[in-house]
């Protein structure tokens, strides 16, 4: 196995073994096809593999991104659970206080608490962006 030693100078000198062999066969191959391949296909094929690598360079951007925002939206999902269960402590310590209610006025605040579980729910359903909500529809 033929190996090429190339050296990199940059602050340390660092060194790298890269294998000859597959080189020379892509050097062969090449040959063989501007040998059948008029040479206006070959920069044709040569362009097209250029625009193909554009697209990858794009798509592993785009996912590098894509996963970003994933984990910030973790962190922010996590921040609303954390406010909703803190937010029904609350309630939950309400409810535990003594008070002497009359059964209307029960009836009006299990209304009350019927209305304020609607208006939470178009809150959080308001932060939501209307693309997401549709792709949770689906």
């Amino acid at each position: 196995m033929n190996l090429v030693i190339i050296m990199e100078e940059v602050e340390n000198e660092e060194y790298e073994l890269i294998p000859i062999n597959p080189i020379r066969k892509l050097e062969k191959r090449m040959e063989q096809i501007e040998k059948v391949v008029p040479k206006i296909a070959s920069e044709e094929l040569l362009n097209a593999l250029s625009t193909n690598q554009k697209l990858v360079d794009d798509l592993v951007k785009i996912n590098t991104e894509l996963i970003a925002k994933i984990s910030a939206l973790t962190s922010t999902t996590q921040q609303l659970v954390t406010n909703f269960s803190d937010f029904l402590q609350r309630i939950e310590v309400s409810e535990e206080t003594p008070s002497a209610v009359v059964p209307e006025e029960k009836v009006s605040e299990e209304e009350r608490l019927a209305k304020l579980e609607k208006r939470l729910n178009t809150l959080i359903l308001s932060k939501i962006p209307k693309e997401k909500w549709e792709a949770m529809k689906r």
